[in-house]
């Protein structure tokens, strides 16, 4: 009888501890389970405020970006009465690129004028070898080019849209015409980047010069 209440009380004891530690595991995983629920609605909320971030900021600049050109149309067109506005294009971010340096500008030209010389060369058998000379030496210049690009750090401008409008012209007839806008990184005034060829018609000319982008 003793041995079979030992063999029960094993059974009795490995009951509990399977019991223990199945209650150890359901445990585990409800922690597992409330950590990734925690984290879960951490991700959310961040998302949601990120969200409102980005929406507040791209509200404002658009906002901006229309008060500006309002204002910049009434003070500067030859008839502001007449100014319809058609579209204002997405405002978009501007950075700079090492294609738009003086130091590029001049690598560039100076490909240009070792390929269109290195043309002239190769249609003589006798100077041939010059216009490969020429050639490498181009090559090696876009080379270089290729690198400080890649080592060019690019800088926040300001934001760029496109403005399609209509306003009458000097001679009173009503035109349609486009401009491209640069708003500054502070976003408190406006520059002319491109436009048509209409402008010239439709804009004093002091209002054109003051006001083409100088950078």
């Amino acid at each position: 009888m003793l041995r079979q209440f030992s063999v029960q009380g094993l059974c009795v004891k490995g009951i509990f501890t399977t019991f223990a530690c199945e209650k150890e595991r359901r445990a585990t995983r409800t922690s597992h389970l409330n950590h990734q629920q925690r984290m879960k609605r951490v991700l959310h909320l961040l998302f949601i405020s990120l969200f409102a971030l980005t929406f507040t900021s791209c509200e404002n600049k658009e906002k901006q970006a229309d008060k500006l050109t309002e204002e910049f149309m009434r003070k500067n067109l030859n008839d502001p009465r007449s100014y319809q506005l058609v579209e204002r294009g997405r405002v978009d971010s501007l950075f700079s690129e090492f294609r738009a340096t003086n130091e590029a500008q001049y690598m560039l030209d100076k490909v240009k004028q070792i390929t269109d010389s290195a043309a002239r060369y190769s249609e003589s058998v006798k100077t041939v070898p010059q216009a490969q000379k020429m050639l490498a030496d181009g090559q090696r210049i876009l080379e270089e080019y290729k690198k400080k690009q890649k080592k060019f750090k690019s800088q926040f401008l300001g934001y760029a849209f496109k403005v399609s409008f209509r306003a009458k012209n000097e001679h009173g007839a009503l035109v349609r015409s486009y401009v491209v806008f640069r708003l500054n990184p502070e976003m408190d005034k406006l520059s002319i980047e491109d436009a048509d060829m209409n402008i010239f018609s439709i804009f004093a000319s002091d209002a054109i010069n003051d006001n083409m982008n100088k950078y």
